[in-house]
């Protein structure tokens, strides 16, 4: 049986997809595919693709008859995945040696577990670069997982996962920051999160990838994902007053991009009490936000352009 489906949507990545997947052939398995999806690339991704195919039965190789995006190329690797887990990697990234099998010796050892979420570097290769640790090997529900403002990395990418857990999900086609519309509504259908201070995922920093691109379609779907997101929460009582306090002002902040881009587009009303405010991870924009409400973002717009003069 195949413990774990490794699944990379490939596309344009001629000269980082050796690197990514060098790294996904040393983690320390046996027992395990890699799913490259090449999503229609223009240069000799595809090539290199069936190279290693070539090379290592493990990896099987997806070629894509139109381009969909990644959102498609990962959904299509979960439909072809045979693996009892699943992980996702981009193709321009990579993961240090053993963090799968560290990560999944801890899942072996924990069958309550459901999602593993592991460290990541951040920016990786450059002066920003910084670790991000989610835990120290803890284990915990949807709700505690939402109190650590686990939404504020919840990537597809630095986790491993039961594949049943994806029995009926998938990937919103045709949205930018799709694991943002993902990942949360996925783990609150789990019995236990496990975060592990084990292995690490490395995010590199490159200019021009879409995480990087703020444009008004990105801008967009990132606010309309907040927007949701904070919707969701409340409705649900998944979150107490703070938390819906901060995604209240993550959302502002997709707004003020907006604006400064000349979009505006309606977003909730939320008064944040002044004590709460005081006390936020952003004080200075949760007082702002609790003198003015939803004005704020116009606000910082307006004092933006000012001192720009």
């Amino acid at each position: 049986m195949i413990k774990l489906s490794v699944i990379v949507p490939v596309y344009n990545v001629e000269d980082y997809l050796d690197t990514c997947v060098k790294s996904l052939l040393n983690q320390g398995l046996s027992n395990y595919e890699i799913i490259l999806v090449n999503d229609c690339s223009l240069d000799n991704s595809g090539l290199l693709c069936d190279e290693w195919a070539e090379k290592d039965a493990r990896i099987k190789v997806i070629h894509c008859v139109e381009n969909g995006g990644l959102s498609e190329a990962r959904n299509r690797g979960l439909v072809e995945a045979k693996g009892e887990y699943v992980t996702f990697v981009d193709s321009d990234d990579f993961v240090a040696p053993k963090s799968y099998q560290l990560n999944l010796e801890m899942l072996e050892s924990n069958p309550e577990v459901d999602v593993i979420e592991f460290p990541v570097n951040i920016d990786y290769g450059s002066r920003n670069a910084h670790i991000l640790k989610p835990g120290n090997n803890e284990k915990v529900t949807f709700v505690k997982w939402v109190e650590r403002q686990g939404y504020c990395h919840c990537y597809a990418w630095n986790k491993i996962y039961r594949r049943s857990v994806w029995q009926g999900r998938s990937f919103p086609k045709g949205k930018l920051m799709e694991d943002l519309y993902t990942i949360p509504y996925l783990l609150s259908s789990v019995k236990t999160i496990m975060l592990s201070d084990k292995g690490i995922y490395c995010y590199c920093s490159r200019e021009g990838t879409i995480s990087r691109s703020i444009n008004p379609r990105s801008a967009s779907d990132y606010q309309q994902a907040y927007i949701k997101l904070y919707n969701w929460l409340l409705e649900e009582g998944f979150a107490g007053e703070e938390v819906l306090d901060d995604v209240y002002l993550r959302l502002c902040n997709a707004q003020i991009v907006l604006r400064g881009l000349g979009v505006n587009e309606n977003i909730p009303q939320r008064h944040i009490k002044l004590g709460r405010a005081v006390k936020s991870k952003m004080p200075l924009k949760a007082v702002l936000c609790s003198l003015l409400g939803h004005r704020y973002c116009s606000f910082v717009v307006k004092m933006r352009k000012f001192f720009k003069k």
